[in-house]
């Protein structure tokens, strides 16, 4: 059940994603962005999602929150590299990757610093 909801949630975020992708090439805010940015677009977009209905929580408490940390980190370090290479191909792109990359990595760690607690 968990595998087919996470498919649907990875079909839908990239059906949106290219939509919204597609409306921003037509009003001219720069070529189409590199397939690794979308894919690591696409990614953060599920990880916020299952963030956000306590997906992480589901299977077992300490193994989601490891999965969380490690998920979040690795997701936040990739886009932000990826947002880097987009810059000089499109920067709008490149701009909203980094910002929720960044956000991404400072969420992961005040997480985790509170968990320490």
């Amino acid at each position: 059940m968990a595998i087919l909801l996470l498919i649907i949630l990875i079909v839908i975020s990239v059906f949106l994603f290219n939509v919204l992708l597609e409306t921003i090439e037509e009003r001219g805010f720069g070529p189409f962005p590199k397939k690794l940015t979308l894919f690591v677009c696409c990614f953060l977009v599920v990880h916020w999602v299952l963030l956000f209905i306590n997906g992480y929580m589901q299977p077992h408490k300490q193994m989601g929150g490891e999965h969380f940390f490690s998920k979040s980190f690795a997701l936040g370090i990739l886009g932000n590299l990826c947002a880097i290479r987009e810059v000089n191909h499109n920067r709008f792109v490149a701009v909203v990757l980094g910002c929720f990359s960044t956000f991404s990595i400072l969420f992961t760690y005040m997480v985790h610093g509170i968990s320490k607690m």
